[in-house]
């Protein structure tokens, strides 16, 4: 389907038709979301099976939280949506991580804040560097944490534990 919406995007009779435009973009776009939930569920199934293999090789983190940052400018923009990246992320040393893995992670920390903070809202972006476990029992001697805050509407404390469980949503934020 993706092949053939491809070839009506590029096709010179159609390009300069807004109305089927509009109808092969929503195709394309539904298709990618359609594809990221399949994968989703297939990592989600891995991981269940613990068949999810982390390759972590050396890198910097912050190239890759701005890469997934960059991927949600034009929704940030469309809501009027600030992102604030404390300097402190750009004071990470490197460390070992699975660069798609976090990457995939960043993004849906990064879609439930951009959906879950109001129009003209702020997401905030902090992290620090740790280098003794005392208060983090069977985490790493060394590494660092990451924090991502939006002026969104929170989690109320009866619903902290279930949003580790599977398929579990919020409420809606437009309710």
């Amino acid at each position: 389907i993706r092949g053939y919406g491809e070839v009506l995007q590029n096709d010179p009779r159609l390009v300069n038709n807004s109305h089927y435009t509009t109808i092969i973009n929503g195709i394309l776009n539904g298709i990618g979301r359609i594809s990221d939930v399949v994968e989703n569920l297939l990592d989600m199934s891995k991981i269940d099976y613990r068949r999810l293999k982390i390759m972590p090789k050396v890198g910097f983190l912050q190239d890759t939280f701005q890469s997934v940052v960059e991927e949600f400018i034009v929704p940030m923009e469309e809501r009027d949506l600030t992102v604030a990246v404390d300097e402190s992320l750009d004071a990470l040393p490197q460390i070992d991580f699975d660069e798609d893995a976090l990457t995939k992670v960043f993004r849906h920390l990064f879609v439930n804040a951009i959906k879950f903070t109001p129009d003209e809202g702020e997401i905030q972006i902090e992290a620090e560097e740790w280098d003794d476990n005392d208060q983090l029992g069977d985490w790493p001697a060394t590494g660092v944490h990451i924090q991502i805050r939006d002026s969104g509407i929170g989690i109320n404390n009866d619903e902290l534990e279930a949003i580790f469980n599977k398929f579990y949503q919020m409420a809606d934020p437009e309710l």
